[in-house]
């Protein structure tokens, strides 16, 4: 067996700019803690780094081989000797990969302190970790949550046994989103609402997540699905979707409904690689929500004016190309799809030559975009493909 020499030096995501390098010196803990320029978090965050990274090093690399993890001031130098190149790289990305969780902690509190409100927020593991009762005592929930997370050990008591986090059974591939969508649905009261970003593939996940996304429709408490342009994120450009939940809709007639509204082509272009919404676009969006719950629009930021040029003044009406709200038969015929383009269709307004411009520009980018999910999801494919018949030979 042919022997590789491991010495990588990573650096942790997220880690601040100007970290020192490694430094080796045989003095003891005591020595270096007097003579350690780190501060104290960052050497209580440095522990943990080393900590997690030769436990996940450990339980995913399936090889024989020695590695030691040293981490200074985020920071990881890792020295070993492993089989092979591959295992080298394997073990790069998954030290890459653990976040400053601390950080991100301080930042969560200091959002919380300049709008003045109040709460707990401790480090832990949304998958497997209730650090306090979270199943039916939240009014509101609002995420961003990692798309497309793998890895997760459904097998874990903590998933596998909790019928009350996961009402809707687990899904057999292996990806976080519907496992997400089951935490914050179980996580609401008998009142309560939630909203969160998803990736697009998931509107249309077939297999054991279609059978998860049937039961969520028909339990009446899926609400508002939006579909949201590409470019709303600084790091990646792809598109996503807005889902919404409300635990009271089941108990009125909205039940059998769900209302879909397609808002790619409603932002404000900040510079050539990113958008986001006006207060006026939002408001919009808004009100045909409110419009389809039989509440009062909203009008402070003007957008009365985008109500009537949609031809939606005091009530709410389907619009082609913009919203439409769907019966569960019609979705159920679409495969339970909850994607929007597939029910409000395409508008019927006669463009200019600029709008038309426009228009081209942004569905070549939705092209673009869509292209790129595709070769991933191939590559995928391929690798458990090829996993498969490694596992029979």
């Amino acid at each position: 067996m042919r022997v590789v020499s491991l010495l990588l030096l990573v650096l942790v995501s997220g880690s601040l700019q100007g970290c020192f390098p490694v430094v080796a010196v045989g003095v003891g803990a005591g020595v270096m803690m007097a003579q350690d320029r780190r501060t104290a978090d960052a050497y209580i965050d440095d522990q943990k780094i080393e900590s997690k990274a030769a436990r996940l090093i450990d339980k995913q690399v399936n090889s024989v081989m020695h590695a030691n993890v040293t981490s200074f001031n985020y920071r990881v130098l890792i020295s070993g000797e492993v089989p092979d190149e591959s295992t080298k790289t394997e073990i790069d990305k998954i030290v890459s990969g653990i976040e400053k969780v601390r950080e991100t902690l301080r930042l969560a509190k200091m959002n919380l302190a300049v709008h003045g409100l109040g709460g707990t927020i401790m480090e832990a593991n949304s998958y497997y970790d209730e650090p306090f009762p979270v199943v039916g005592q939240f009014d509101f929930v609002m995420a961003n949550p990692p798309f497309n997370v793998d890895g997760v050990d459904k097998e874990k008591d903590a998933i596998k046994l909790r019928a009350d986090r996961f009402p809707f059974g687990l899904p057999k591939l292996d990806n976080g989103n519907y496992l997400w969508m089951s935490l914050f649905w179980s996580a609401l009261n008998d009142n309560g609402r939630a909203g969160f970003v998803m990736a697009n593939s998931a509107s249309d996940a077939r297999g054991s997540e279609a059978d998860i996304r049937q039961k969520l429709i028909e339990s009446g408490t899926v609400d508002v699905i939006v579909s949201i342009s590409t470019n709303f994120f600084y790091t990646v450009t792809l598109p996503c979707t807005l889902w919404f939940f409300d635990k009271a809709k089941c108990k009125t007639k909205r039940k059998d409904e769900v209302l879909f509204i397609d808002a790619r082509s409603i932002f404000r272009q900040v510079d050539r690689a990113h958008r986001d919404f006006l207060p006026q676009q939002i408001e919009l969006l808004a009100n045909i929500v409110r419009l389809w719950r039989g509440e009062k629009p909203a009008l402070v930021h003007g957008s009365d004016k985008d109500l009537q040029e949609r031809g939606i003044t005091k009530a709410y009406a389907n619009v082609p190309g913009l919203c439409k709200a769907v019966i569960t038969k019609e979705i159920e015929s679409h495969g339970w799809s909850l994607n929007p383009g597939r029910y409000v269709g395409a508008s019927a307004e006669i463009v200019g030559t600029e709008d038309f411009k426009e228009q081209l520009e942004l569905l070549q980018e939705e092209f673009e975009c869509l292209t790129a999910e595709a070769n991933e999801h191939q590559t995928t494919i391929s690798m458990n493909v090829a996993s498969l018949l490694e596992t029979q030979q």
